[in-house]
């Protein structure tokens, strides 16, 4: 064989060898940034959450336990074709001076499907004003409503000083996050 067949046999197979590793990187990267996408919806985080935003104190009496002061619900759930999502809940005092007492107590409870799946419960002892206290931190939301009771009284059995004309006003509020690995 003759020298420029050769050379033209190499550049040949040098461009066909370039084309497979081409073809082949690209396959590959394709292949990883598409995996984990199952449907269209993928990466959009979709919940639906109803929350009663401001609770007011005014007439917030001493009690022997959480039936007898505020009471409010939320319901969230997770919208089909959403990826998996957390759900935060917050209570942030707005006006708190002098009741960020051990007396002053709340407590939430998760119920899905006639069942208990969630339980937290504090005081406002170290409450600040304007600060968010998170009472539901990462709660997995599932289809259907889960519903938060979440209650907020003063302890008849803590309190040994008079609280007249002390105001109490919080907000409510709540977000979502994407689930990123396992919880």
């Amino acid at each position: 064989m003759d020298k420029k067949k050769k050379i033209g046999l190499y550049i040949v197979f040098v461009l066909l060898l370039c084309i497979v590793v081409g073809a082949a990187s690209y396959a590959y990267i394709v292949a990883r940034t598409n995996e984990g996408n199952v449907d269209n919806n993928s990466g959009k985080v979709d919940v639906d959450y109803t929350i009663t935003e401001n609770i007011t104190g005014i007439q917030l009496m001493p009690s022997e336990d959480k039936s007898g002061g505020l009471h409010s619900v939320a319901t969230a759930k997770i919208n089909s074709g959403s990826v998996p999502s957390a759900f935060n809940i917050y209570i942030t005092p707005t006006s708190i001076t002098g009741l960020n007492i051990a007396a002053l107590k709340w407590e939430v409870v998760g119920t899905y499907n006639g069942t208990t799946v969630y339980s937290n419960n504090g005081n406002f002892s170290t409450a600040v004003k304007d600060t968010p206290i998170t009472i539901v931190d990462k709660y997995g939301l599932k289809s259907t409503n889960t519903t938060f009771d979440i209650y907020i009284w003063l302890d008849a059995n803590l309190i040994n000083t008079a609280l007249n004309d002390n105001r109490f006003t919080a907000k409510i509020s709540a977000d979502t996050v994407q689930i990123t690995g396992s919880y």
